[in-house]
C-alpha cells in the first residue's frame, strides 16, 4: 500500500496517568459501543489535534516482562527497580538532558516523559546500533518514538543508538466517529499492546479493551470490529510494553467490507483524534481500593474510590452487593475521594461486588475477603497480566485462597511460608526464579513456565532440548482420559482456548512415576500437561559413590501445565476451565473443616460453650448483629446463663 505523506508532529508538554485495566475480551466478536459513551459530534477542540502521550524507559538491562500491567505500572512511576528499591529511573531523552542538540536527532520529551503528538501514530526505532526508524508495518516512512534512543547512563552522560529497550508508552485522545456503524480499528505492533476505550476518559482504570495483546507477541496486525451506535467523540487510550529487539507501533482503521484498505488514524483522509473536548471531559476513576480482583482483603476494609474532575454538583451512586450505600466524600483540588465503611465486617471468603455510576460510566468490580488460606503466585516483575488476574480471581472465588503475588525479581522461598499452593507463571524470567529451592518445599506446585521445568525437577537430567516454545494453538490432545487432570474429557483433541496462544512444552520423566495427560497437536507430540505425585522420583543426572543414579523425590504433588502459556488463561473455553479446575482440585490439600459449635452444657446457672476447628468467636445482642469479636476467646469457656446473647464463629 502506498505510504501517505504527512508532516512530523510537534512535541509539547503533558503529564499523563497510567492505570489498571479491566479483563480483556475472550473472543474476537463485534464490540458495540453505546451511544451514551459519545461526546457530542463536533465537540473536539480543533486547536488541539492528536494525542497526549507519555513514555518511560527503564535501564537497558532490566529485562522487564512484556505485559500491559507492567506498562501501566511503569508509566505511573511505580515499577520498582530491585537493584535500588526505588522506581526505575526514566532513561528517555528529555528537554533538560545535557546532550540535546545535534547529537540527538529525535524528539525530546518533557522532563517527566510526557509529550504531545499531533500526527498519526506510526513509530519505530531499530535496535541495530543506529536507532533509526525503519519501514515496519503497513505504512512508511516511520517516525521516531519520542525520547528514543535513550541513555545508557543514569547520569545521562552516554547515549547509545541501539538503546530502544524496556520501554512503556501511552497515547491518549478522543476519536471522532462521524458515521455510526461498524468499523475495524487495529494496531500493528511488537510485544504487548492494547487499544482501550472509556465512556468518560482514557485514563479511567475501568476502560474497556478493544484490541488487547498481553504477552510477548511478534510483529503483526491485531484488530477489532467495533460498532459505534452514535456519531460523536470517544475517549481512547493506546498503550504498549516493549520487551527486547525493535520497537514499533501503528494505529489504523479499515472498512469492514475492505479490511486490507487500512488508513492511519489522524492522517490525511483518516479518522480524526483530538486531545481535548470543548467544555471539558467527564470525571474518571484514578484508583479503587480494594481494586478489581483483589484477594485476601481484610473483612473490615473500607471501600475507597478516587476520581478526578468530579464536579461539586455531581453525586456518583455507589452500590455494594446491589444495595446503594452512603459514602463520605472529601475533595482535594481536582481529586475527590469516596469512602464507604461497612457497618460490620464482610464474611470471610466473601466475593464483594461494587458498582459505581459517574458521568456516562457504570463501573463494576469485585474483590474477595481474606480466608487465611494462602497461595503464592510468582509473576514477571511489575504487575499481573490478564491471564494471571483470571487465575488469581478463580483461586479466590472458587477455592477460597488468598493469593499473594510476588514478582520474579523479589520472590524467595520465604514468601511461600504458610501457603498451600505455589503457581509459577509463564511471564516470569525463568533465570530469576531458578536459584531458589522451590522444588524442596513440601507445598503443591503448578508450573506454567517451561524454562523452570529443570529447576523444579519436573523432568529427568540432562535437560538440554527437553523443553521449548510450541506454536500458537487453541487445542491439545488428551492422551490419558482416566487421570483426574483430564477433567473427564474424552481421549483426543480438545479446544481449550478461544484464540490461538503461545505455550511451552516439556518432557515427561521417563521412569513411569510421572503421568502425561495431554500433548500438543503437532509432531512430535510434546508434553503440555503432566503430573507427578508426592514421592515421585526424577533422575538428577548425578551418581553416588557406587555409580547409582541419584534420584530426587518430590515432597508434594507437582503439575506442569505449559499449554496455558503467557496469556492462555484469559481465553479459556468451558473445557479449558474444566482442565484448570481439575489441576487445582488435584493439587490442593483438603481444606480444614470449618469451625463448629459443640452442644452447650448448662449447670448451676452457668453455660459452657466450646467448638472444634479454627475460628474467631463473635457475639451480639441480636441475631441480626452487629457482631463483634468476643473479648474472651477461650475454648471452652463458661459464662453466666443470664440475659440473651448470640454467638457465632468466623473462620
Amino acid at each position: 500500500m502506498k505510504a501517505k505523506q504527512r508532516t512530523m508532529p510537534r512535541i509539547l508538554a503533558l503529564a499523563c496517568l497510567g492505570g489498571a485495566l479491566a479483563l480483556p475480551l475472550t473472543a474476537q466478536e463485534t464490540i458495540t459501543i453505546p451511544a451514551s459513551w459519545a461526546y457530542p459530534p463536533g465537540s473536539g477542540d480543533a486547536s488541539q489535534p492528536g494525542f497526549y502521550g507519555k513514555i518511560h524507559q527503564a535501564r537497558q538491562d532490566a529485562n522487564l516482562t512484556s505485559t500491559i500491567g507492567r506498562a501501566n505500572t511503569q508509566l505511573a512511576g511505580e515499577l520498582i527497580d530491585p537493584a535500588t528499591g526505588e522506581p526505575y529511573k526514566n532513561m528517555v531523552v528529555t528537554k533538560d538532558n545535557p546532550y540535546i542538540g545535534e547529537f540527538f536527532w529525535g524528539y525530546a520529551t518533557e522532563p517527566d516523559g510526557s509529550f504531545v503528538w499531533e500526527g498519526p501514530i506510526n513509530c519505530s526505532n531499530v535496535n541495530d546500533g543506529i536507532g533509526d526508524p525503519d519501514n515496519y508495518g503497513n505504512f512508511v516512512p516511520d517516525d521516531y518514538f519520542p525520547g528514543l534512543p535513550g541513555s545508557v547512563s543514569e547520569a545521562f552522560e552516554n547515549m547509545e543508538y541501539y538503546n530502544v529497550l524496556q520501554v512503556a508508552v501511552e497515547f491518549l485522545g478522543f476519536l471522532e466517529i462521524t458515521q455510526p456503524g461498524e468499523i475495524i480499528l487495529g494496531l500493528h505492533h511488537d510485544d504487548a499492546a492494547a487499544l482501550e476505550i472509556s465512556p468518560n476518559d482514557g485514563r479511567d482504570i475501568f476502560r474497556i479493551p478493544l484490541v488487547y495483546t498481553d504477552t510477548n507477541a511478534g510483529p503483526g496486525n491485531r484488530q477489532a470490529t467495533v460498532n459505534f451506535e452514535a456519531p460523536g467523540l470517544y475517549a481512547i487510550r493506546i498503550v504498549m510494553a516493549q520487551w527486547t529487539g525493535d520497537i514499533m507501533l501503528e494505529f489504523w482503521s479499515a472498512p469492514v467490507d475492505d479490511p486490507e484498505n487500512r488508513t492511519l488514524v489522524n492522517d490525511t483522509g483518516g479518522l480524526k483524534v483530538y486531545r481535548a473536548i470543548q467544555g471539558g471531559s467527564r470525571p474518571f476513576v484514578v484508583s479503587a481500593n480494594p481494586g478489581p480482583g483483589a484477594t485476601g482483603v481484610e473483612p473490615n476494609s473500607a471501600i475507597e474510590v478516587v476520581l478526578q474532575g468530579l464536579g461539586a454538583d455531581e453525586t456518583p451512586v455507589m452500590k455494594v452487593d446491589g444495595v446503594e450505600v452512603t459514602y463520605n466524600r472529601t475533595d482535594d483540588g481536582d481529586l475527590s475521594t469516596l469512602t464507604y465503611q461497612p457497618a460490620q465486617p464482610f464474611p470471610s471468603g466473601k466475593q464483594v461486588n461494587v458498582e459505581l455510576s459517574y458521568g456516562a460510566a457504570n463501573s463494576q468490580w469485585s474483590f474477595v475477603t481474606k480466608t487465611g488460606r494462602k497461595a503464592l503466585m510468582i509473576t514477571g516483575g511489575g504487575a499481573q497480566n490478564a491471564a494471571e488476574r483470571w487465575i488469581a480471581e478463580r483461586l479466590a472465588t472458587k477455592y477460597g485462597l488468598d493469593v499473594v503475588v510476588k514478582g520474579d525479581d523479589v520472590v524467595t522461598t520465604n514468601d511461600a511460608e504458610g501457603c498451600v499452593l505455589i503457581i509459577n507463571c509463564s511471564s516470569v524470567n525463568s533465570g530469576k526464579v531458578a536459584n531458589d529451592d522451590f522444588e524442596l518445599l513440601p507445598i503443591p506446585l503448578l508450573d506454567v513456565e517451561g524454562g523452570n521445568t529443570d529447576d523444579f525437577k519436573l523432568m529427568d537430567a540432562p535437560y538440554g532440548g527437553k523443553w521449548g516454545n510450541g506454536p500458537t494453538t487453541t487445542d491439545i490432545v488428551i492422551v490419558d482420559p482416566s487421570h483426574p487432570l483430564a477433567a473427564g474429557l474424552p481421549e483426543g483433541q480438545v479446544a481449550w482456548a478461544t484464540r490461538a496462544t503461545k505455550h511451552h512444552w516439556g518432557t515427561v520423566p521417563a521412569n513411569g512415576q510421572a503421568v502425561g495427560i495431554a500433548t500438543g497437536t503437532y509432531d512430535p507430540p510434546r508434553g503440555l500437561l503432566y503430573a507427578l505425585e508426592e514421592g515421585a522420583e526424577v533422575d538428577t543426572g548425578q551418581v553416588d559413590e557406587l555409580g547409582n543414579p541419584i534420584m530426587f523425590a518430590h515432597p508434594a504433588r507437582r503439575v506442569f501445565a505449559g499449554f496455558l502459556g503467557d496469556d492462555g488463561a484469559a481465553y479459556l473455553t468451558d473445557d479449558g476451565v474444566k482442565l484448570f479446575d481439575a489441576i487445582i482440585t488435584w493439587l490442593l490439600p483438603e481444606p480444614p473443616a470449618p469451625p463448629k459449635f459443640n452442644p452447650p452444657t448448662l449447670a448451676n446457672g452457668q453455660i459452657t460453650i466450646s467448638w472444634t476447628g479454627d475460628g474467631v468467636l463473635q457475639e451480639s445482642g441480636s441475631v441480626t448483629g452487629p457482631w463483634f469479636d468476643s473479648p474472651n476467646q477461650n475454648n471452652p469457656q463458661t459464662i453466666p446463663a443470664v440475659g440473651t446473647k448470640f454467638f457465632r464463629l468466623r473462620r
